[in-house]
């Protein structure tokens, strides 16, 4: 029953206002640990299995992705490319910093090239883990990724000022 704000950094780099608990926050990478919230909550609900594959959730992706697993997913040890390291990312933030990428273009960038390792051999962290286990949400519920975090995140914890952008 007890709320406990806390802050770092700034608000408006131009002014040099400190963050407050009614600012609006768009999603970055905070959503990496809602979008494992969402997942798990599928789990929860016997919707989805942590040993299930890309390849039986989740249609059109490289058949060399087929049998990384939620789980595997879920904890860095997929063996996905990031696509932050392609080059599609690095022109996409020299043309457009700003700009919203759909999730199917931001895959494209990484679709051609190999695993980085043998899926459950090691950790590494990937943000193709991150977009893909939004599409297998997407596929799983039948419902856009950015309802599922209403649903499960941002309405059971009230964050009334948090959004996810979906105009693409």
């Amino acid at each position: 029953g007890h709320l406990t704000t806390l802050r770092a950094g700034v608000a408006d780099v131009r002014s040099g206002r400190a963050p407050r608990a009614s600012d609006h926050m768009r999603l970055a990478s905070v959503s990496k640990a809602y979008s494992g919230a969402v997942a798990l909550n599928l789990v929860r609900a016997g919707k989805l299995g942590l040993d299930d594959t890309i390849a039986q959730r989740l249609a059109g992706l490289p058949p060399a992705w087929g049998a990384v697993t939620i789980r595997q997913l879920l904890d860095h040890t997929s063996g996905l490319p990031d696509y932050t390291k392609s080059k599609g990312f690095a022109e996409q933030v020299k043309s457009d910093p700003r700009g919203l990428v759909s999730p199917p273009t931001i895959v494209g960038w990484v679709r051609s090239d190999p695993l980085e390792f043998a899926p459950g051999s090691r950790y590494e962290y990937s943000n193709t883990d991150n977009i893909v286990i939004g599409l297998i949400v997407e596929a799983v519920t039948g419902e856009p990724y950015g309802q599922e975090l209403k649903k499960v995140v941002f309405g059971p914890a009230r964050l009334r000022q948090t959004s996810f952008p979906t105009k693409v």
